[in-house]
């Protein structure tokens, strides 16, 4: 289905802040549902959608499917584009992490996205279900971690290729066994939080790579679970027109 013309944004219910709708929201969607997505957000210059765990968020060059394949296809069904759709991921998941992505829908917005996002103008918001209990109900990590062959390892401070690591963590619930923790992300390195939780001895349940198959198994975890719920953003200049957008999902654990 096709329906111009191409402006404005909206805000999917499932937001705590959004846009006014200035395009029709049924249109877009039909267009969703046909591409098997849950869009939360779409101007001019942005996207952001929900991934599922063990989606690619970028194309990996495989036959597998990636959200970014399935946004570019939303963005030719809903405006009737034949040609090529530029699109690009401001930010990844790692493909077993669920949560929200960020897409640029131009070259400028992404330059600028990325530039906004290496200052911190950023706030990303996870929640996770680890195993046992965390010894303190908050507290920030702060680890050097060396990406190796297909994980991420400790390592000391100036190590070759050691890069620190800083998140915040607080504990929301606990039950049989497993606690529920909220994490504010502070910097963004390869299986950064996966690799700090289980460093302090509560790796995230569904976890095989950094935890243990055996308590994954008895908790029943069929995936990671680890979700980007939250995104909010405070920024200056041209895109600071999302200053007072906060992006939320529900993780589905």
């Amino acid at each position: 289905m096709c329906t111009s013309p191409e402006s404005g944004s909206w805000g999917s219910a499932r937001l705590w802040t959004c846009c006014t709708p200035t395009v029709s929201r049924s249109a877009i969607d039909t267009a969703a549902a046909l591409c098997a997505m849950d869009i939360l957000f779409l101007d001019n210059h942005l996207l952001a959608a929900e991934k599922p765990g063990g989606l690619l968020t970028p194309p990996s060059g495989t036959s597998d499917d990636s959200l970014e394949a399935q946004a570019k296809d939303f963005l030719q069904q809903r405006f009737c584009k034949p040609g090529a759709v530029f699109l690009q991921a401001v930010h990844r998941l790692d493909r077993p992490v669920a949560g929200i992505v960020l897409f640029a829908r131009t070259s400028k917005a992404l330059s600028r996205l990325n530039q906004s996002s290496r200052q911190g103008d950023f706030r990303k918001i996870y929640l996770a279900r680890v195993e046992g209990r965390p010894p303190q109900s908050s507290a920030v990590l702060e680890d050097w971690l060396v990406h190796d062959d297909f994980r991420a390892r400790a390592a000391a401070a100036g190590s070759a290729g050691a890069r620190l690591c800083r998140l915040q963590y607080t504990v929301l619930a606990e039950s049989r066994g497993s606690s529920l923790l909220e994490i504010i992300l502070e910097t963004g390195r390869y299986h950064q939080i996966r690799a700090q939780l289980a460093a302090i001895g509560h790796p995230i349940l569904g976890d095989d790579l950094y935890g243990n198959r055996a308590v994954n198994k008895a908790h029943r975890a069929k995936g990671l679970m680890l979700c980007a719920t939250g995104l909010s953003f405070a920024i200056q200049g041209p895109m600071a027109y999302l200053n007072g957008q906060s992006f939320q999902i529900e993780p589905m654990f």
